[in-house]
């Protein structure tokens, strides 16, 4: 988990964007914070803005990967609403008519984020389902997966175990140590996390299904091989 310099976490940061923050949303709310930091934040809104900063840091530092905005939503929903309500009370003073430019800005917002939130939901929980379902269906339980995370695991009716090590075989080791039966992941992502994937795979795992996940990437069910 640690494997990352301070740049790629930032990177990997920005790259799970919009899983809860939405481009729209996120504008929103830096405009709020400005706004309210220019009025004066009261102590509430220090202690949501503190809220906000140490899960972010915490994440941060510890799985720059995962998916981290949606528990937050109610948090930073506040300052997306200052916001909002800034701009709208702009254009009640100064436009002729406030409630339609107010409805195509909401119409706006909604045209840019349903989109981004669709796309993020199809590409990145799908694929996962489907290869839980296809185990469910063809393998005699119980069983456990491992994976980087459970949605898979949840489909498939099987116990889960979080992906872990740098190497394949520190991978297997641990997955053996916990008893998990299936090593699973999108292809791009055991790349980059597991060292020499590519060179050792063949050695520690059979492959089983392919699911596509789109933009050229696919998530792999494997199973773990016996000793050879």
């Amino acid at each position: 988990l640690f494997n990352f310099s301070f740049g790629e976490r930032i990177l990997k940061f920005l790259a799970d964007f919009p899983e809860g923050f939405t481009l729209p949303f996120l504008a929103l709310f830096i405009w709020g914070v400005l706004i309210r930091k220019r009025e004066g934040f009261s102590s509430a809104e220090f202690y949501l803005i503190a809220v906000m900063l140490i899960s972010w840091l915490f994440y941060l530092g510890v799985n720059p990967s995962e998916r981290y905005f949606t528990h937050l939503m109610p948090v930073a929903l506040v300052f997306s609403a200052a916001g909002f309500c800034h701009i709208e009370g702009r254009l009640k003073a100064r436009a002729r008519r406030p409630i339609l430019l107010t409805a195509a800005l909401v119409l706006a917002i909604c045209a840019v984020a349903l989109p981004q939130g669709l796309v993020s939901l199809h590409a990145h929980r799908l694929p996962e389902r489907q290869a839980g379902e296809w185990l469910k269906e063809h393998a005699e339980g119980p069983y456990s997966i491992m994976a980087r995370k459970p949605i898979m695991a949840f489909y498939a009716d099987g116990g889960f175990v979080r992906l872990s090590g740098e190497t394949m075989e520190e991978v297997i080791e641990y997955g053996k140590q916990e008893g998990a039966e299936y090593v699973a992941g999108y292809s791009s992502s055991l790349r980059e996390n597991i060292q020499d994937f590519d060179l050792e795979k063949e050695r520690f795992l059979t492959e089983l299904m392919r699911f596509s996940a789109g933009r050229d990437d696919e998530f792999v069910l494997y199973r773990v091989a016996h000793e050879r």
